[in-house]
């Protein structure tokens, strides 16, 4: 134990019986208390007779005194107590103590960096009067000890710990390796998803962006009927890619008489994103929702989409559709869908969904699913979750999946400053890549997974047995297949615009304490294209010596993190940092240019004369109008190409539409009917262009005011306008 020998008492635990730690712990509290420095053993000293308090005790016999016991000065020599202690005064005056508690990811590694320096430990003392037995470590040599108890009663200036502090009592000069919380949970999945969806309002240019799946946040029911419109928007993309791939690859294998998947399946995907694509870009914020899409209609497309791209089902041709314009069709939208998807490019076809718990880490409670059945199922039973697009194409080495451990600092938040390590590391999985094994082993790349699955042959030989490679042996790979280009091209600019962007939209998140610092280490995936994509951070990384990779990289980095946050500011020497980032926040107003007076702030303006506006802006604005003339984008026109066999869903054209249609103000053109039909006429032809029984009935009630207001005989227009628009907003499309 750390006393043992100042106090001169010599006892030993045993894990067999631990009961007696505590009377142990209040003993060792009272000897240290008294700390007397002897210079004979105990049993030569004058006036000494055994403590007879121990016996009651009731400790064992070797917990017990020992008289022949040595002191202290049978371990160091008078002068180098003397020694010790200049030492100490040394370290005080020139602000040199730290602590580092115990149990700490990478403690060891500080403690020796420190001292390396010239740094003296106070050791942390705990009042937790538990079983200490499990915390009991190895005691270090006795100057150590002396250095520590010279020391007890100072301030630290370097603290070290992943306890929670009670920032109150820490002096605002002594350096942590943390920052206060804020109260928001910033480091969580969903804290950092929530800052990362606002990114685009903290992006400097060149410098700063961040690539990242797509992922939602599940908390509520509504926030799940949101992803499953996500879903199926992505199976509407996947459907048509799988598609014109297959029909490049062979036309005659991928379309048969006795396929099981109906063609116009595909229509049905182009006519869905062809909506997308007219919201994304406004072109129908005057009208009402085109889509009136059954849950029925959803299954049935999205059963069609399983059997084609999971199951390997064949097209049928039904529609007797050419191929060629139903091809050039499919292009057009692809090409568009890019434009505003651009993720769409490297996410696969087999429509694959992460399901994380929002707030744990090492891979625990991580699922991939395929179905939206079984996420759906999933997330109603274990809310909040985090839902993350799967990358089904991402760079592959050896035929296995890795991702990349990045290591940064951040030294300050306000203004932001960033150092990024210069050695980074890869963590494979075990087993060979596949689409059609969603075990763990193949697809999630946590080493405190892949660690249970070592023990597997690997595929080949060429692999890492520890399944970790340093960032210079990614490198050689690299410059063997002739890519080393890409890793100061592409991969690091990639991987430092992601960290800044990420942190640059977290800064709001953050507490402002000067001599704060953390440690972070960033997870990414490489796409095909060698783009990083960023995971998530984790902002207490392991710094465990797990691997032989990591035995000899994390000391380096918990060296150099020293080395940045004890040489100054700026600091003269950062190791293997670079400093990638360092924000100007320009200058501060003092407050006294406010406080004197000196300043003039107030902006005067005048009336403004509503006479001058001209008579025709007058009769537009002089009363709120529901809808305006809006030219319509030609998303239809690159959909159906004027080829009217793709428009299979022209008889089920929506409602919403179609009514609209009837009053010229709204906007809308008036389906085209041959001749000059009376209203009654146009009515009829209406309903039957809808096609569905319940809108029908709708529209049969509303049939006479309708036909009155085609006709301009009904004096109320304005009124029978008024209550046909509120029936059309409270009429929902699943109805």
């Amino acid at each position: 134990l750390q006393h043992n020998i100042v106090s001169g008492i010599n006892y030993k635990l045993s894990s067999k019986n631990p009961k007696n730690l505590l009377a142990l712990n209040k003993l060792v509290k009272k000897s240290t208390a008294n700390s007397i420095i002897a210079t004979k053993p105990l049993s030569q000293r004058p006036g000494y007779q055994p403590n007879s308090s121990l016996k009651s005790l009731n400790l064992r016999k070797e917990y017990l005194l020992n008289p022949n016991t040595h002191t202290l000065s049978h371990l160091i020599s008078k002068e180098k107590y003397e020694h010790l202690k200049v030492k100490a005064q040394d370290a005080i005056s020139e602000g040199k103590i730290f602590c580092v508690s115990t149990n700490t990811n990478g403690s060891s590694a500080v403690r020796r960096a420190l001292i390396k320096r010239g740094w003296i430990e106070r050791f942390s003392t705990s009042d937790d009067k538990g079983n200490l037995h499990e915390r009991l470590v190895r005691a270090p040599d006795a100057e150590a000890l002396i250095l520590s108890n010279f020391l007890k009663s100072r301030p630290v200036k370097f603290l070290w710990t992943d306890n929670s502090l009670n920032w109150s009592l820490i002096h605002p000069s002594t350096i942590v390796n943390k920052f206060p919380s804020t109260g928001i949970s910033l480091w969580t999945k969903t804290g950092l998803l929530k800052f990362l969806q606002t990114q685009q309002w903290t992006n400097e240019n060149g410098k700063s962006h961040v690539k990242f799946p797509r992922t939602f946040s599940i908390y509520n029911l509504d926030d799940l009927n949101y992803f499953c419109s996500e879903y199926r928007l992505t199976a509407c993309v996947n459907m048509l890619k799988k598609f014109y791939y297959a029909i490049l690859e062979d036309q005659n294998t991928t379309i048969t008489e006795d396929g099981m998947v109906d063609i116009r399946s595909i229509d049905f995907a182009v006519e869905r994103l062809c909506e997308y694509l007219g919201t994304y870009e406004h072109a129908y914020i005057d009208f009402w929702n085109l889509s009136v899409v059954s849950e029925v209609d959803w299954d049935n497309f999205l059963s069609d989409y399983y059997n084609f791209a999971h199951n390997g089902k064949k097209i049928r041709n039904t529609e007797k559709y050419e191929l060629d314009k139903l091809i050039t069709s499919i292009k057009a939208c692809l090409d568009k869908i890019k434009i505003h998807w651009p993720e769409v490019q490297f996410e696969g076809t087999e429509n694959l969904w992460l399901i994380k718990p929002s707030a744990q880490s090492c891979g625990r409670g991580i699922v991939i699913m395929k179905t939206l059945t079984e996420i759906r199922n999933h997330c109603l039973k274990r809310q909040p979750v985090i839902v993350q697009k799967y990358i089904e194409r991402p760079l592959l080495i050896y035929n296995t999946k890795f991702d990349i451990r990045q290591w940064f600092v951040v030294t300050n938040t306000f203004p932001l400053k960033i150092y990024m390590y210069g050695k980074c590391y890869l963590r494979f999985c075990s087993k060979e890549y596949s689409l059609q094994n969603l075990h763990e082993s193949v697809h999630l790349s946590n080493n405190s997974i892949q660690w249970r699955y070592e023990h597997i042959k690997k595929h080949n030989c060429k692999l890492p047995k520890q399944n970790m490679w340093d960032s210079d042996q990614f490198q050689e790979y690299l410059k063997n297949r002739g890519d080393l280009d890409k890793w100061n091209r592409i991969i690091i600019p990639g991987i430092r615009r992601g960290i800044i962007g990420a942190m640059l939209a977290c800064q709001e998140g953050m507490s402002d304490r000067r001599n704060s610092f953390n440690l972070y280490g960033a997870d990414f995936l490489l796409t095909e294209e060698f783009t990083p994509l960023l995971i998530e951070i984790n902002s207490c990384p392991c710094m465990r010596n797990t691997t032989d990779v990591t035995a000899r990289l994390c000391p380096m980095v918990l060296d150099d993190t020293v080395q940045v946050m004890t040489s100054g500011k700026p600091p003269s020497n950062t190791g293997h940092y670079q400093l990638i980032y360092d924000q100007f926040m320009g200058p501060e107003i003092p407050t006294r240019v406010f406080a004197e007076g000196n300043r003039d702030m107030m902006v005067s303006g005048s009336r403004a004369h509503l006479h001058t506006i001209p008579a025709r802006l007058k009769e537009l604005y002089a009363e709120p109008r529901l809808f305006q003339n809006y030219k319509k984008r030609n998303h239809w026109e690159d959909r159906s190409l004027k080829y009217d066999n793709l428009c299979w869903y022209k008889s089920k054209k929506p409602c919403l539409w179609i009514i609209a249609s009837i009053d010229p103000k709204f906007g809308c053109a008036i389906p085209k009917y041959p001749g000059e039909p009376t209203p009654q006429e146009h009515i009829l032809y209406v309903t039957k262009t809808i096609g569905r029984p319940e809108i029908t009935k709708w529209m049969d009630t509303y049939r006479d005011r309708i036909s009155r207001h085609l006709a301009k005989q009904d004096p109320q227009a304005d009124h029978k306008r008024e209550s046909i628009e509120t029936k059309v907003h409270v009429l929902t499309p699943t109805s």
